[in-house]
């Protein structure tokens, strides 16, 4: 049933800001970064707590996705422990007990990148989608894969 998917959006800029004051924010220019301790990976936090390779962020069609890549302290959103989520501007994402907040910025009307199209490979996520928020909070989409490893 999954499909890929080529959407026509606005572009966005997504970046992380850490919070607390240590390090600098983290601009989102590409669709995908790998977050984690080692050196081989697109965000390195330098933090024991922090697996060698964390997580994934996925910029597909203006959302930015996360994914959690089995990591022994876990990857949070707004505090909930999760495995595939949407992050939405606002939203505080933690690694292990590394915190960033997610801002978004849109380009101006006359950037020459106007509107762009991605593919996403909507086959690769393969979710079951599962809201997890409090009525107070801002709507946390969390996604489990239907498939079992």
């Amino acid at each position: 049933m999954a499909e890929n998917a080529e959407i026509a959006h606005k572009p966005k800029l997504f970046v992380l800001v850490p919070v607390g004051g240590s390090g600098r924010p983290v601009p989102l220019r590409r669709p995908l970064y790998v977050v984690g301790r080692s050196r081989h990976v697109d965000i390195r936090i330098r933090d024991r707590a922090v697996s060698k390779v964390h997580a994934i962020l996925f910029n597909c069609a203006g959302a930015l996705l996360i994914r959690d890549l089995g990591s022994t302290n876990g990857t949070r959103v707004n505090g909930q422990r999760i495995r595939l989520g949407v992050l939405l501007p606002g939203d505080k994402v933690s690694f292990a007990a590394r915190t960033f907040e997610v801002r978004v910025q849109t380009p101006d009307d006359t950037d020459r990148a106007g509107y762009q199209k991605t593919v996403c490979d909507m086959e690769a996520l393969d979710p079951v989608e599962e809201e997890l928020a409090e009525p107070s909070s801002p709507v946390i989409r969390v996604m489990r894969s239907s498939r079992r490893r």
